[in-house]
């Protein structure tokens, strides 16, 4: 199994209906990552909140008045990249690909009015 980021977003029957992310869109890493990288030590001295708690639960879902957070935590670890690195040896390139898929959900979800739901 692996981690997944998807956008949810209202349709034109009112029902909510999944935004494709494009090919690999929605990945943020093997299931072990929970554990590993996402909710490790390093995550929660960067001041993380939304993405450490995939260490302790399934996942969560970020509606729009939580967008910004979400945003800020993937450019953190955007920036954090090589000290991630450090600390959990996933190599930096693959922690800024699950960032920029953060991102790019986020985008989504404020353009379409939608949700972000990792697990």
């Amino acid at each position: 199994m692996s981690l997944n980021v998807s956008v949810w977003a209202p349709g034109p029957d009112g029902n909510e209906q999944s935004v494709d992310l494009g090919p690999g869109g929605g990945l943020l890493g093997f299931e072990s990552y929970r554990g590993h990288l996402w909710g490790t030590r390093v995550m929660k001295d960067l001041g993380l909140h939304l993405l450490p708690s995939l260490g302790r639960e399934y996942g969560f879902v970020v509606r729009e008045d939580g967008l910004d957070e979400l945003q800020h935590e993937a450019r953190t670890i955007h920036d954090a990249a090589e000290q991630i690195e450090a600390a959990t040896r996933i190599p930096a390139e693959r922690v800024q690909f699950y960032a920029q898929n953060l991102l790019q959900a986020v985008a989504m979800a404020r353009e379409t009015r939608g949700s972000v739901h990792v697990a």
